[in-house]
């Protein structure tokens, strides 16, 4: 399940690139704090290419990203590392890996599991779709986008059920 949930979003980021063109990929956009929508792609890549580093490493730590500006520049550098994420991901197990976080730099280890790292990346990810369909439908409004697209689950199942009440 959760598994089938990661690849959904990698799916949807992987969908949402298909109808955008590199120029709007890589714009800088005022809603974005001047940041762009690769840039949110990058990111949530980058955290899912941490936890695929993991699985051999037995350590995540996501303050420790490359920031690959190949993922921010291209889509079609994006899209295969998604594809390539989706392959693993599937191939997952769970077992034990250790968090590592810096705070005030100071590290921090916590025990975590792969599963419990796909279930952040996963929340981690509709945040940013949620960020990046702002930036869309405000200055690319004639883009379609996948319907819930950026929003969490327990608000589309809020959403359904609150529809089918009235």
């Amino acid at each position: 399940m959760i598994i089938n949930q990661a690849i959904t979003q990698l799916g949807q980021v992987r969908n949402l690139l298909r109808p955008i063109s590199q120029d709007q990929f890589s714009e800088p956009l005022p809603i974005l704090s001047g940041n762009t929508i690769g840039k949110h792609v990058r990111h949530i890549l980058e955290f899912f290419i941490c936890l695929d580093s993991a699985i051999e490493s037995e350590k995540v730590n996501y303050d420790k990203r490359e920031r690959d500006l190949d993922l921010e520049t291209f889509p079609e550098v994006a899209t295969a590392a998604i594809d390539k994420l989706i392959q693993r991901i599937a191939s997952y197990n769970n077992k034990e890996i250790m968090l590592i976080a810096e705070f005030e730099k100071q590290e921090t280890a916590v025990h975590s599991n792969v599963f419990r790292e796909l279930v952040y990346n996963i929340e981690h990810t509709i945040h940013h779709l949620a960020i990046i369909r702002i930036g869309i439908q405000l200055y690319y409004p004639d883009v379609i986008l996948e319907e819930g697209l950026g929003v969490a689950y327990s608000t589309q199942r809020f959403q359904k059920e609150t529809v089918c009440v009235q």
